[in-house]
Protein backbone atom coordinates (compact mmCIF):
# COMPACT_ATOMS: atom_id res chain seq x y z
CA UNK A 1 0.00 0.00 0.00
CA UNK A 2 2.96 2.28 0.70
CA UNK A 3 4.73 1.91 -2.87
CA UNK A 4 0.91 2.55 -4.18
CA UNK A 5 0.79 5.81 -2.31
CA UNK A 6 3.99 7.15 -2.74
CA UNK A 7 3.34 6.75 -6.77
CA UNK A 8 0.48 9.44 -6.66
CA UNK A 9 2.95 11.73 -4.60
CA UNK A 10 4.11 14.98 -6.17
CA UNK A 11 7.84 14.48 -6.56
CA UNK A 12 10.56 17.22 -6.36
CA UNK A 13 14.07 16.82 -8.42
CA UNK A 14 16.30 19.60 -8.47
CA UNK A 15 13.75 22.17 -7.28
CA UNK A 16 11.18 21.32 -10.29
CA UNK A 17 8.37 19.49 -9.49
CA UNK A 18 6.62 16.71 -11.44
CA UNK A 19 3.65 15.01 -10.34
CA UNK A 20 3.42 11.22 -12.03
CA UNK A 21 -0.43 9.22 -11.78
CA UNK A 22 -0.81 5.38 -11.62
CA UNK A 23 -2.09 5.58 -15.29
CA UNK A 24 0.33 7.40 -16.62
CA UNK A 25 2.63 5.12 -15.07
CA UNK A 26 0.96 2.11 -16.08
CA UNK A 27 0.49 3.13 -19.40
CA UNK A 28 4.15 4.03 -20.34
CA UNK A 29 4.90 0.07 -18.81
CA UNK A 30 2.51 -1.02 -21.51
CA UNK A 31 3.49 0.62 -24.25
CA UNK A 32 7.57 -0.69 -23.52
CA UNK A 33 6.12 -3.91 -23.06
CA UNK A 34 4.52 -4.10 -26.26
CA UNK A 35 7.17 -2.18 -28.24
CA UNK A 36 9.45 -4.77 -26.78
CA UNK A 37 8.12 -7.59 -27.68
CA UNK A 38 7.62 -6.64 -31.10
CA UNK A 39 10.95 -5.63 -31.50
CA UNK A 40 12.22 -9.21 -29.92
CA UNK A 41 9.53 -10.71 -32.56
CA UNK A 42 11.02 -9.32 -35.61
CA UNK A 43 14.54 -9.99 -34.52
CA UNK A 44 13.68 -13.71 -33.96
CA UNK A 45 14.58 -15.28 -37.11
CA UNK A 46 13.14 -18.32 -38.13
CA UNK A 47 14.25 -21.85 -37.73
CA UNK A 48 14.84 -24.12 -41.02
CA UNK A 49 12.57 -26.91 -41.55
CA UNK A 50 14.25 -29.56 -41.17
CA UNK A 51 12.16 -32.61 -42.26
CA UNK A 52 8.51 -32.61 -44.08
CA UNK A 53 5.71 -34.43 -41.84
CA UNK A 54 6.04 -37.12 -44.77
CA UNK A 55 9.65 -37.51 -43.81
CA UNK A 56 9.32 -37.64 -40.00
CA UNK A 57 6.67 -40.42 -40.47
CA UNK A 58 8.15 -43.80 -38.82
CA UNK A 59 9.93 -46.25 -40.97
CA UNK A 60 10.08 -49.80 -41.37
CA UNK A 61 13.47 -51.25 -41.90
CA UNK A 62 14.82 -50.60 -45.28
CA UNK A 63 16.86 -52.80 -47.48
CA UNK A 64 20.80 -50.92 -46.84
CA UNK A 65 20.32 -49.25 -50.68
CA UNK A 66 16.94 -47.86 -49.94
CA UNK A 67 18.30 -46.85 -46.41
CA UNK A 68 20.93 -44.64 -48.42
CA UNK A 69 18.98 -43.11 -50.50
CA UNK A 70 16.68 -41.69 -47.97
CA UNK A 71 19.65 -40.52 -45.99
CA UNK A 72 20.97 -38.81 -48.94
CA UNK A 73 17.66 -37.13 -49.45
CA UNK A 74 16.76 -36.26 -46.09
CA UNK A 75 20.27 -34.29 -45.66
CA UNK A 76 19.50 -30.46 -45.07
CA UNK A 77 22.22 -28.67 -43.49
CA UNK A 78 24.22 -26.54 -45.31
CA UNK A 79 27.78 -28.45 -44.58
CA UNK A 80 28.49 -32.14 -46.07
CA UNK A 81 27.18 -34.17 -43.34
CA UNK A 82 29.10 -36.98 -42.32
CA UNK A 83 27.40 -40.43 -42.88
CA UNK A 84 27.15 -42.97 -39.86
CA UNK A 85 26.63 -46.43 -39.37
CA UNK A 86 24.81 -48.09 -36.11
CA UNK A 87 25.04 -51.28 -35.16
CA UNK A 88 23.62 -53.03 -31.72
CA UNK A 89 25.41 -56.41 -31.66
CA UNK A 90 24.50 -59.27 -29.02
CA UNK A 91 27.59 -58.63 -26.71
CA UNK A 92 27.71 -57.05 -23.23
CA UNK A 93 31.12 -55.21 -23.24
CA UNK A 94 31.28 -55.67 -19.75
CA UNK A 95 32.99 -58.62 -20.03
CA UNK A 96 36.88 -58.53 -21.79
CA UNK A 97 36.70 -61.02 -24.08
CA UNK A 98 33.26 -59.26 -25.82
CA UNK A 99 34.70 -55.43 -25.64
CA UNK A 100 35.66 -56.03 -28.89
CA UNK A 101 37.94 -53.24 -31.01
CA UNK A 102 38.95 -53.17 -34.58
CA UNK A 103 40.02 -51.10 -37.76
CA UNK A 104 38.17 -51.33 -41.05
CA UNK A 105 39.81 -49.78 -43.90
CA UNK A 106 37.64 -47.91 -46.58
CA UNK A 107 37.97 -47.94 -49.91
CA UNK A 108 36.92 -44.50 -50.48
CA UNK A 109 37.49 -43.08 -47.11
CA UNK A 110 35.92 -40.54 -44.52
CA UNK A 111 35.69 -37.68 -46.75
CA UNK A 112 38.12 -35.83 -44.48
CA UNK A 113 41.89 -34.99 -44.17
CA UNK A 114 43.24 -37.60 -41.28
CA UNK A 115 46.35 -35.83 -39.56
CA UNK A 116 48.49 -38.49 -38.13
CA UNK A 117 51.63 -38.71 -35.72
CA UNK A 118 53.73 -40.78 -34.93
CA UNK A 119 55.70 -41.56 -32.03
CA UNK A 120 59.46 -42.87 -33.21
CA UNK A 121 63.15 -42.96 -32.64
CA UNK A 122 65.87 -43.40 -35.27
CA UNK A 123 65.38 -43.89 -38.57
CA UNK A 124 61.30 -44.71 -38.15
CA UNK A 125 61.47 -41.00 -37.76
CA UNK A 126 62.04 -40.26 -41.66
CA UNK A 127 60.34 -43.36 -42.82
CA UNK A 128 57.17 -41.95 -40.99
CA UNK A 129 57.53 -38.73 -42.48
CA UNK A 130 58.19 -39.62 -45.99
CA UNK A 131 54.96 -41.73 -45.75
CA UNK A 132 52.67 -38.33 -45.16
CA UNK A 133 52.83 -38.18 -40.94
CA UNK A 134 51.91 -34.92 -39.75
CA UNK A 135 53.88 -35.07 -36.48
CA UNK A 136 56.56 -37.22 -35.81
CA UNK A 137 59.07 -37.20 -33.14
CA UNK A 138 59.55 -38.86 -29.04
CA UNK A 139 60.20 -36.74 -26.17
CA UNK A 140 59.07 -33.33 -27.81
CA UNK A 141 55.78 -34.72 -29.43
CA UNK A 142 54.91 -36.15 -25.61
CA UNK A 143 55.73 -32.62 -24.41
CA UNK A 144 53.00 -31.03 -26.83
CA UNK A 145 50.66 -33.59 -25.59
CA UNK A 146 50.95 -33.15 -21.93
CA UNK A 147 50.29 -29.47 -22.76
CA UNK A 148 47.27 -30.52 -24.13
CA UNK A 149 48.34 -30.06 -27.98
CA UNK A 150 46.81 -32.49 -30.00
CA UNK A 151 47.85 -31.77 -33.73
CA UNK A 152 46.80 -35.38 -35.00
CA UNK A 153 43.74 -37.81 -35.81
CA UNK A 154 44.99 -40.69 -34.83
CA UNK A 155 48.59 -41.94 -33.56
CA UNK A 156 51.04 -45.20 -34.35
CA UNK A 157 53.49 -46.24 -32.45
CA UNK A 158 56.91 -48.28 -32.57
CA UNK A 159 57.07 -51.25 -30.06
CA UNK A 160 60.05 -49.59 -28.55
CA UNK A 161 58.03 -45.91 -27.90
CA UNK A 162 55.17 -47.72 -26.08
CA UNK A 163 56.91 -47.60 -22.57
CA UNK A 164 57.73 -43.57 -22.98
CA UNK A 165 54.15 -43.21 -24.71
CA UNK A 166 53.19 -44.22 -21.00
CA UNK A 167 53.47 -41.00 -19.46
CA UNK A 168 50.08 -39.83 -21.75
CA UNK A 169 48.40 -42.20 -21.69
CA UNK A 170 45.56 -40.96 -19.42
CA UNK A 171 45.49 -38.16 -22.24
CA UNK A 172 45.61 -40.34 -25.34
CA UNK A 173 42.81 -43.09 -24.05
CA UNK A 174 39.89 -41.12 -23.00
CA UNK A 175 39.91 -39.94 -26.79
CA UNK A 176 40.58 -43.19 -28.32
CA UNK A 177 43.74 -42.34 -29.89
CA UNK A 178 46.74 -44.32 -27.29
CA UNK A 179 48.06 -46.88 -29.93
CA UNK A 180 47.02 -50.74 -29.50
CA UNK A 181 48.34 -53.38 -31.32
CA UNK A 182 44.92 -54.88 -32.01
CA UNK A 183 44.56 -51.64 -34.51
CA UNK A 184 47.60 -52.10 -36.01
CA UNK A 185 48.66 -48.97 -34.69
CA UNK A 186 51.32 -50.45 -33.01
CA UNK A 187 53.65 -51.15 -35.09
CA UNK A 188 57.34 -51.78 -36.56
CA UNK A 189 56.54 -50.51 -40.11
CA UNK A 190 55.68 -47.18 -39.33
CA UNK A 191 55.64 -46.22 -43.26
CA UNK A 192 52.63 -48.87 -43.94
CA UNK A 193 50.49 -47.79 -41.08
CA UNK A 194 50.26 -44.50 -41.96
CA UNK A 195 49.46 -44.65 -45.25
CA UNK A 196 46.82 -47.25 -44.29
CA UNK A 197 45.10 -44.28 -41.52
CA UNK A 198 45.92 -41.55 -44.69
CA UNK A 199 44.14 -44.11 -47.10
CA UNK A 200 41.03 -43.89 -45.14
CA UNK A 201 41.47 -46.67 -42.37
CA UNK A 202 38.15 -45.98 -39.35
CA UNK A 203 38.71 -47.21 -35.76
CA UNK A 204 35.74 -49.26 -34.12
CA UNK A 205 34.92 -50.12 -30.83
CA UNK A 206 31.98 -51.32 -28.64
CA UNK A 207 30.25 -49.42 -27.17
CA UNK A 208 28.14 -49.73 -24.00
CA UNK A 209 24.67 -51.64 -24.07
CA UNK A 210 27.03 -53.49 -27.44
CA UNK A 211 26.57 -50.46 -29.80
CA UNK A 212 29.33 -49.94 -32.49
CA UNK A 213 28.89 -46.44 -34.28
CA UNK A 214 31.06 -45.36 -37.39
CA UNK A 215 31.94 -42.97 -39.75
CA UNK A 216 31.24 -44.37 -43.77
CA UNK A 217 31.90 -41.10 -45.81
CA UNK A 218 29.71 -38.27 -46.18
CA UNK A 219 26.41 -36.99 -47.83
CA UNK A 220 28.40 -35.93 -51.03
CA UNK A 221 29.43 -39.48 -51.35
CA UNK A 222 27.82 -41.08 -54.34
CA UNK A 223 25.80 -44.14 -53.09
CA UNK A 224 27.69 -47.00 -54.78
CA UNK A 225 30.71 -44.99 -53.01
CA UNK A 226 28.95 -45.48 -49.61
CA UNK A 227 27.79 -49.06 -50.10
CA UNK A 228 31.41 -50.19 -50.75
CA UNK A 229 32.34 -48.34 -47.54
CA UNK A 230 29.49 -49.88 -45.31
CA UNK A 231 30.07 -53.13 -46.83
CA UNK A 232 34.19 -52.83 -45.93
CA UNK A 233 32.88 -51.77 -42.27
CA UNK A 234 30.15 -54.54 -42.01
CA UNK A 235 33.11 -57.02 -43.33
CA UNK A 236 35.38 -55.88 -40.23
CA UNK A 237 33.04 -55.59 -37.51
CA UNK A 238 32.34 -59.65 -38.43
CA UNK A 239 35.94 -60.10 -38.40
CA UNK A 240 36.06 -58.97 -34.59
CA UNK A 241 32.92 -61.64 -33.43
CA UNK A 242 34.38 -63.29 -30.22
CA UNK A 243 34.25 -66.87 -30.31
CA UNK A 244 31.78 -68.95 -28.46
CA UNK A 245 29.06 -66.06 -29.04
CA UNK A 246 25.91 -67.90 -28.97
CA UNK A 247 22.75 -66.47 -30.45
CA UNK A 248 22.23 -63.77 -32.93
CA UNK A 249 25.58 -61.44 -33.83
CA UNK A 250 23.71 -58.52 -35.88
CA UNK A 251 20.65 -57.73 -33.65
CA UNK A 252 19.73 -53.93 -34.90
CA UNK A 253 21.34 -51.73 -37.71
CA UNK A 254 20.41 -47.91 -38.62
CA UNK A 255 22.21 -45.47 -40.78
CA UNK A 256 21.90 -41.59 -40.81
CA UNK A 257 23.72 -38.50 -41.63
CA UNK A 258 24.65 -35.95 -38.66
CA UNK A 259 21.38 -33.51 -38.77
CA UNK A 260 19.39 -36.14 -40.50
CA UNK A 261 17.17 -38.55 -39.48
CA UNK A 262 17.90 -42.40 -38.33
CA UNK A 263 17.00 -44.75 -41.32
CA UNK A 264 15.83 -48.29 -39.74
CA UNK A 265 17.95 -51.13 -41.63
CA UNK A 266 17.26 -54.53 -42.24
CA UNK A 267 20.07 -56.68 -40.42
CA UNK A 268 20.09 -59.79 -43.53
CA UNK A 269 21.27 -56.81 -45.49
CA UNK A 270 24.39 -55.98 -43.57
CA UNK A 271 25.38 -58.93 -42.12
CA UNK A 272 27.93 -60.45 -43.92
CA UNK A 273 26.90 -63.91 -43.32
CA UNK A 274 23.59 -63.75 -44.61
CA UNK A 275 22.86 -64.24 -47.95
CA UNK A 276 21.14 -60.77 -49.00
CA UNK A 277 24.40 -59.54 -47.61
CA UNK A 278 24.52 -55.83 -49.40
CA UNK A 279 22.23 -57.25 -52.03
CA UNK A 280 21.29 -54.91 -54.58
CA UNK A 281 17.15 -55.06 -54.50
CA UNK A 282 16.71 -54.52 -58.07
CA UNK A 283 18.52 -57.49 -58.93
CA UNK A 284 16.50 -59.94 -57.46
CA UNK A 285 14.51 -62.06 -59.30
CA UNK A 286 11.02 -62.87 -57.70
CA UNK A 287 9.97 -66.76 -58.45
CA UNK A 288 6.27 -67.13 -59.15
Amino acid sequence: MKSLLLLNKTLIRKNNIITLSLSSISNVSVNSNSSNNSNSNNNKTEKPIRHTKEQLEKLSPQNIYDAVDIVKKSAWSKFDETVEIIVNLGLDPRKPNQAIKGVAKLPHGVGKIVRVAVFAQGSDVQAAKDAGADAVGSDELIARVQAGDFPFDSVIATPEMMPTLAKVGKLLGPKGLMPNPKMGTVTKDVAKAVKTSKAGAVQFRVEKKGIVQASVGKVSFTKEKLLENIRSMMVAIGDCKPEGIKGKYYLVGHIKSTMGRSVPVEVATIDPTNGRFMLDPSKVTVQT
